[in-house]
């Protein structure tokens, strides 16, 4: 995909996200959003799991792994339904969009390269090339080669990355 094209895919979703940009503002309860829900609804645990069909030991267990991160987006989805809630999911930039947050990251990217450009495109460390002294092969072409397609034998060259 082009720059343009990544860029345009962003606008797109920029547009989708800007309903959750005020959610990003709500923090969840201290004892999760599964108890602070069900509490307020007046439900006790045995309630809840008997209108989801699990048990209330399951109930406290969901609570406890939404409070310590652990919990799934299905479980919760589904505890969600039966408390009459949707559960809404989204991944919104920490700052500004994410068209901003791709244009600096090409940005960045444009600069590293002209950088190398400026600076007589020399090899990145990541890819650096070590020769070794060329020794003669009388038959080139029985040279084996290893999955770098680097020559395996004294005097081929050795990839490094």
């Amino acid at each position: 995909m082009n720059d343009s094209a990544k860029l345009l895919k962003a606008r797109e979703l920029d547009r989708s996200l800007q309903k959750f940009d005020t959610a990003r503002e709500a923090k969840r309860p201290e004892r999760g959003w599964l108890e602070a829900v069900r509490s307020t609804m007046g439900l006790t645990l045995q309630e809840t799991a008997s209108k989801s069909g699990i048990t209330r030991q399951a109930i406290a267990s969901l609570e406890l792994a939404e409070r310590e991160d652990r919990i799934t987006l299905k479980r919760l989805r589904e505890v969600a339904a039966t408390l009459n809630c949707d559960l809404v999911y989204a991944l919104v930039p920490k700052t500004g969009t994410l068209e901003g947050t791709l244009e600096r990251e090409l940005a960045k990217h444009a600069q590293a390269s002209r950088t190398m450009e400026d600076e007589g495109a020399k090899t990145p460390p990541s890819l650096a090339v070590e020769t070794e002294p060329q020794a003669e092969n009388p038959h080139p072409a029985e040279t084996p080669t290893g999955p770098s397609g680097a020559a395996d034998r004294p005097g081929g060259l050795l990839l490094w990355w």
